[in-house]
């Protein structure tokens, strides 16, 4: 398999740490505080905004398509529409909001540098607050009917957070969690290793060690796409490298997939499109 760069595009005027898509719109966000809109039909910028006061970490697409979370290091989570306009401000947490995901249509959960987990009803001021007892947070996942936290140790919850299970067997913490299907995928920070979980067992099945901390990672198709340092690396099913770009100068941070191209994000301030040919 090999990397065909088809476009590059400058998003801003620092590094990219997030990405989000609706349909065949790409949003980032990163370290100049501002989240940007483009087409991927013709890669034109459609809209953009100052976002917040510090470093955008994380942007969100809510599961009914409707609306954009973003999260940063000012403590707030805000909301906005599709066209970046600002539907709501929420209650902003006492330091760095590391990442948000829902719950359902109507909730999501927030995780902090506060140590402390959010649920808040959109559009509303109401929320619940939990201390996990994990130092930072820095990764947050709606699993089926669990909720994955990793701090400085993993927490399971189910869906009334009430704990089920939790693993402190890590040096430095967590800073990733994703998910496929029954599948959780659990980054552990400097550690360099990616646990694999499955979440109806709630078991570990495997863990695999890096040489890089891993920063982002998507799945598509039947394979797994791991950003690392400013390398990519493409991963099949059992977890066997097939193929590997190291042709960013910088870190790249986020990872997105549109119409079988891949979108990769970095510190370089810059977004690029790939095509991956057999």
């Amino acid at each position: 398999m090999k990397f065909n760069k088809l476009y590059e595009l400058k998003a801003g005027t620092d590094g990219i740490l997030s990405l989000a898509r609706n349909n065949s719109t790409l949003y980032t966000a990163g370290e100049d505080n501002w989240i940007m809109a483009f087409n991927l039909l013709n890669y034109k910028p459609v809209s953009q905004v100052k976002a917040h006061m510090k470093d955008v970490l994380c942007l969100k697409i809510s599961p009914d398509f409707k609306f954009l979370l973003s999260a940063s290091r000012d403590g707030y989570v805000k909301q906005w529409d599709l066209g970046l306009k600002l539907q709501y401000e929420y209650e902003p947490h006492k330091s760095d909001v590391n990442s948000v995901d829902f719950l359902d249509e109507k909730t999501f959960i927030s995780a902090s540098d506060d140590a402390t987990l959010r649920i808040c009803s959109c559009g509303s001021k109401k929320h619940k607050e939990i201390n996990p007892n994990a130092g930072d947070l820095n990764a947050v996942k709606s699993v089926g009917d669990k909720i994955f936290v990793g701090g400085s140790r993993l927490i399971i919850y189910d869906k009334d957070f009430k704990e089920i299970k939790s693993d402190d067997s890590y040096i430095y913490g967590i800073n990733l969690i994703k998910q496929k299907e029954n599948m959780v995928f659990i980054s552990t920070s400097m550690e360099k290793h990616l646990e694999i979980w499955n979440a109806e067992k709630i078991e570990k099945t495997k863990k695999i060690k890096f040489s890089n901390w891993i920063n982002d990672m998507l799945f598509w198709q039947d394979k797994i796409v791991i950003a690392h340092n400013n390398i990519i690396s493409i991963y099949d099913k059992e977890m066997k490298i097939i193929a590997e770009n190291d042709f960013h100068q910088d870190e790249v941070y986020s990872l997105e997939i549109f119409e079988n191209k891949l979108i990769t994000a970095s510190n370089d301030s810059y977004i690029r499109i790939w095509e991956l040919a057999d």
